[in-house]
């Protein structure tokens, strides 16, 4: 298979802790869904922790998506949705000053 250039996607980060990128790379439409979580906080800096589902595929001779594993892509990901969940953390409802407002994991 060949490398998905996630940055080249859309991404949508919701403050029910719930997101999806969507890219399309070389003709082929993939979707990453995930839930993610503050796993620590530095000053102005949200660090993330990411449960990821299987990336879904779309497939055109079957009309339909199909899994593969999040796992080589991970790394990648990860960093897109912090990076996302920092730029927006006040519409996602998340302050730096109150770090006792969450419980971490």
């Amino acid at each position: 298979m060949n490398t998905i250039d996630w940055n080249k996607g859309k991404v949508y980060v919701y403050a029910d802790r719930t997101g999806i990128i969507e890219v399309k790379d070389n003709g082929v439409e993939y979707v990453s869904q995930f839930e993610w979580y503050i796993d620590s906080c530095s000053n102005d800096h949200f660090y993330v922790g990411v449960d990821f589902e299987p990336i879904s595929v779309y497939q055109e001779d079957i009309n339909d998506y199909v899994d593969i594993p999040y796992e080589p892509y991970e790394q990648q990901l990860k960093e897109i949705i912090e990076r996302e969940v920092n730029d927006d953390a006040y519409g996602l409802g998340l302050d730096t000053y109150h770090e006792d407002r969450y419980d971490f994991d």
